[in-house]
């Protein structure tokens, strides 16, 4: 096979990150830089629960500071991701060293496998993403299992939010205007930040935003164009007690409301089905029911769909046709506590970080699913209204003496997330009044042979369902609603204790030996029980005259085929370790060199407790269980760092294999019910160097790059994987390259930055056709900003500055049921307008 252009160009691109890393270091932003000597800036983080430099740490760290997200006008810390070697983020999601898992997304999401990466913000455990008002965001590559916890086998990105400043009164705003090609409206964003020193004492901080985002597709079919708002507000009262002791306590409300799409739908042909209605006073709902197929189309899905007329064209990148709209309303409540306490007793450090938080998962969420489960012949859509609480604590104990060969961090941490108040429940309706219920009813009964039987009614008796309106009325006195699921229980703790400790040994000739061991002793609980009613219930599928049923007999008084409303109580309990080793050697203050071995988990979890009537003769079905358990990783990791040249250039550099046993994968079944199950072995191998070279007084040049090769190590037939296999969104390289000029004009400071982003080939499903194979692309970015006066700048920045088209995801009908084949693609050249003001 030949190297196209586009490869040829992507090994370059590689090819010169790698010799750039031999004479230089990541671009990172700085908390509190000290000046050791000219040219020289010592940045410290505190990665490992204590302040310490990059070069210290023995592991791969990234941060970036207040400045640069400014400058790159990084909104999200998902903006930040697309430059971290090593790293891919196809859908917003970060996927560390390749471990994405599973046949979809992978990555942090809200779905079941729950994501391979943890997010803290200011030491609790909060996956906040907006930017503004940020100190600064600290990426650690690789399992943090002992200081971090479950979730965090990838590695783990900490968010750190500026204070409040007692001894300054200051106003910070920042509005900001974007527009992409191709996509009608702006995207308009407004931030602003007020500190108030109320005594010599207390001091408040108060952050808000709101934006408002067009999205890229339109639903032709009701005219409805995506768009995300969103609300913002984060107050943090500081108290500073006594020189040694700190209080300080933060309220967070979050708002997103979303309607719309922002994925593309790329199928041919139009539905499956058709039904034929005849008028018929007689008959219920006052017609007469036919299902057929549905004529042939050779167009795209929405050309069939729209009679072949749609307004303003029919490029796919912008356009979709389904039934109804989706959307989302989601709000997050939170209220925290940090309290730091310097020198307790003349012998430690202590820090405390609680939070006790109230959101919803998919409240007010209405999911479309006329296509999956009405063949787009009526609509019908499911509310989801799910409220949430969740606890956490962690309490620290430190060395006192930072100057101290030997460190020392204990600690102990709790998390509860269970059942808030409210319904704690999802409905399925369908609608389009009686043409509706007769379609449902023959498409359902007749066609499907789900009515026409005996169903288990509120009250125990047997009660025969003939139509779609007869199961609403004997569940729930509605007509219109056709299933439910109420959690009636559910919950999840995790407690551990922890420590980390580290002796420094010093030589004469040879400098500084670190030698590090850390463990983690964790127990894992959690519950579920919920009661599901309706056409998707479970049934009892088994006889009760046969032994060789017994397992499957959930209920063996009922005959096969009834459906069942109560599902049994299921949970489980977890408990283990996890150990993380590591020697460091520092000749001097300027390089390092490191060996790491860690550990990491995520918790298991809960399935439905029993397989869906509908499922029962999918294929994958065999493959259910009730319950998935913990998986694990080894890390195996050598790395260098250095700083040379009296601090202009430096290096960062790592080598690692991780092992990772009982991947967590979702199984998809063609009934639209997918599960969780522990599908496999994997391995991941990769290399990541991040450099920065000043070239000038204020020339900059930063190249990072990463190479990964991550593997299934086993055949896993229910995702149709096999041993060899790529793991799925996971890129071969990443390559990320820029140059900052700093410069006056006007005899006012200026910059501007040029950015490159390069990324390999990969697939986003096990068994895809070759559809689902992203192409390797490379774009080009651009942003320049000028301080117009004291306390006011202006920047433009310039995104996919040649318009390049590429999609970071696609499923195609070979991964879905339903002749389903949606992309997402990346954003078309977008340009943005930014004034920040400081008063």
């Amino acid at each position: 096979m030949s190297v196209t252009k586009i490869e040829k160009l992507s090994l370059s691109l590689v090819g010169c990150a790698v010799i750039s890393a031999l004479y230089a270091t990541p671009l990172f932003a700085q908390e509190e830089p000290v000046v050791e000597d000219a040219g020289t800036e010592r940045i410290m983080v505190t990665s490992r629960r204590k302040s310490e430099t990059i070069v210290e740490i023995p592991m791969n760290v990234s941060t970036v500071g207040a400045m640069e997200i400014a400058d790159r006008n990084l909104l999200n810390k998902e903006d930040l991701f697309r430059s971290i070697a090593g790293g891919a983020s196809p859908r917003g999601e970060l996927i560390l060293r390749g471990l994405s898992g599973g046949n979809g997304s992978g990555g942090t999401t809200t779905q079941r496998p729950i994501g391979t990466t943890s997010t803290f913000t200011d030491d609790v455990p909060y996956n906040f993403s907006d930017l503004y008002d940020v100190e600064r965001v600290e990426v650690l590559r690789g399992p943090q299992g002992t200081l971090y916890g479950s979730n965090a086998i990838g590695g783990t990105v900490r968010v750190i939010t500026k204070r409040p400043q007692l001894n300054e009164f200051e106003i910070n705003a920042s509005l900001q205007v974007n527009s992409e090609e191709r996509v009608k409206g702006l995207d308009q964003r407004l931030y602003a930040t007020v500190n108030l020193p109320l005594s010599e004492e207390v001091a408040l901080r108060v952050t808000g935003s709101t934006s408002d985002d067009p999205l890229s597709i339109t639903n032709v079919n009701t005219g409805v164009q995506g768009n995300i708002r969103s609300n913002f507000l984060r107050a943090q009262l500081l108290w500073q007690a006594t020189d040694d002791l700190s209080f300080n306590v933060g309220v967070i409300h979050d708002e997103f409301e979303k309607i719309g799409t922002d994925t593309a739908d790329l199928a041919t042909g139009g539905a499956y089905y058709e039904a034929y209605l005849t008028a018929n006073a007689d008959a219920p709902f006052g017609y007469d029911v036919e299902i057929g197929i549905a004529p042939e189309c050779a167009g795209t899905r929405v050309e069939c769909m729209s009679s072949g007329y749609i307004a303003g064209g029919t490029n796919p990148r912008y356009n979709g046709w389904e039934l109804m709209d989706g959307t989302v309303n989601d709000d997050t409540n939170m209220v925290t506590l940090n309290i730091v306490h310097e020198n307790l007793f003349d012998f430690a450090t202590l820090n405390y970080s609680g939070s006790y938080r109230e959101y919803d998962d998919y409240v007010g969420t209405s999911a479309n699913w006329s296509r999956s489960d009405a063949s787009d012949m009526f609509r019908t859509w499911i509310i989801n209204d799910f409220q949430r609480k969740r606890t956490t604590h962690e309490l620290r104990l430190g060395n006192l003496d930072s100057d101290s060969n030997f460190d020392w961090t204990v600690g102990y941490f709790y998390d509860k997330d269970e059942n808030g108040k409210g319904n704690n429940r999802q409905d399925q309706y369908h609608g389009d009044g009686n043409r509706g219920k007769a379609i449902a009813s023959a498409f359902w009964g007749d066609y499907w042979g789900y009515f026409g039987g005996e169903w288990e009614g509120n009250n125990g008796e047997l009660v025969v369902v003939n139509t779609a309106a007869d199961l609403g009325m004997l569940y729930w006195n509605n007509p219109e609603i056709n299933y439910s699921e109420e959690v009636l229980v559910s919950y999840a703790t995790e407690s551990s204790f922890f420590g980390e400790a580290s002796y420094t040994l010093e030589t004469e000739e040879m400098g500084e030996f670190e030698f590090t061991a850390g463990i983690r002793f964790y127990d894992l609980k959690d519950r579920e029980k919920s009661e599901i009613k309706g056409i998707w219930g479970s049934t009892s599928n088994c006889d009760p005259d046969d032994p060789s049923d017994d397992a499957e007999c959930t209920r063996p008084d009922l005959a096969p085929g009834i459906p069942i409303v109560n599902r049994p109580d299921q949970g489980g309990n977890e408990s283990g370790n996890r150990k993380k080793f590591s020697v460091s050697w520092r000749p001097d203050a300027d390089m390092s060199v490191y060996a790491l071995y860690a550990e990491g988990y995520r918790p298991g979890g809960n399935n439905i407790s029993t397989l869906p009537q509908a499922c029962r003769n999918d294929p994958n079905a065999s493959y259910f269980q009730t319950r998935y358990e913990s998986d694990s990783i080894d890390n195996y990791e050598i790395g260098y760092k250095a700083t040379l040249m009296g601090g202009k250039m430096n290096v960062s550099t790592a080598a690692y294999q991780i092992d990772w046993t009982g991947v967590q994968a979702e199984i998809y079944m063609g009934c639209g019910f997918s599960f969780t199950a522990n599908a496999a072995e994997a391995r991941s191998r990769g290399l990541e160097i991040e450099t920065s070279t000043h070239i000038g007084d204020e020339l900059v040049l930063t190249a990072n790059g990463g190479y990964m090769k991550a593997e299934m190590l086993t055949d896993v037939e229910s995702i149709g994987a096999h041993a060899g296999d790529d793991m799925t969104q996971v890129p071969k390289y990443n390559v990320y390259m820029a140059l900052d000029q700093g410069f006056r004009i006007f005899n006012r400071q200026a910059y501007v930055r040029a950015e490159l982003e390069a990324y390999g080939e990969y697939k986003t499903h096990f068994a895809g056709t070759e559809e689902d194979v992203i192409d390797a692309y490379q774009k080009f970015n651009l942003s320049g900003r000028i301080e117009l006066q004291d306390g006011i700048n202006a920047s433009l920045h310039i995104n996919n500055l040649f318009d390049k088209e590429y999609l970071n995801w696609r499923s195609t009908t070979g991964n879905s049921y339903g002749n389903y084949h949606y992309a997402e693609y990346g954003s078309g050249r977008n340009v943005t307008l930014r004034l920040d003001f400081t008063f």
